[in-house]
């Protein structure tokens, strides 16, 4: 009857035959998890979680809340909600925020949302991003969707050529 536990040294056999090989193995089996881990872990701008693309995005104009009351506002409503645009579709203003301060908290009272690109833009990210959803959710039997509070912005040191831009 063969045991696979054998300590005897033979170079058929890999099991470990004292302390020392057993750290070693140890050692090499958790560099090799934490390899595995590191390659897993995309933080390039690849990962789409972590890279912002203001082209593919619906970037909404909020009121000045804080988080709290906001989130409250948006999640705790039974409406429908609404994105417009302050612009046209030539790229006029409709709306001058500069000379209008309260209307985004005005007009988030009434489940109204408003971004800086057109409204006919908005309508065919919102397709995309419908159609994205869709799709993982056949593929994958995943519902995803990301919100993010907030933009980080900055320019890498060593290229200095474009923003980066992570949420």
């Amino acid at each position: 009857m063969s045991n696979k536990f054998n300590t005897t040294n033979n170079a058929s056999n890999s099991t470990p035959n004292n302390s020392s090989e057993l750290s070693s193995m140890a050692r090499h089996i958790n560099g090799r998890i934490e390899t595995w881990k590191s390659e897993l872990l995309d933080l390039t701008k690849r990962n789409s979680l972590l890279s912002f693309k203001p082209k593919t995005a619906v970037s909404l104009l909020l009121p000045d809340l804080q988080e709290q009351e906001l989130a409250r506002k948006l999640f705790e409503s039974k409406d429908e909600i609404r994105i417009e645009s302050v612009k046209d579709d030539d790229g006029k203003a409709i709306v001058d925020l500069s000379q209008n301060t309260n209307f985004l908290e005005r007009e988030l009272a009434k489940c109204k949302l408003y971004s800086e690109i057109s409204k006919s833009e908005i309508r065919s990210r919102l397709l995309k991003l419908s159609r994205k959803t869709n799709e993982t959710i056949e593929e994958m039997g995943v519902n995803t969707l990301f919100l993010s509070w907030g933009i980080l912005e900055w320019k890498e040191m060593t290229t200095n050529r474009e923003l980066s831009m992570r949420p």
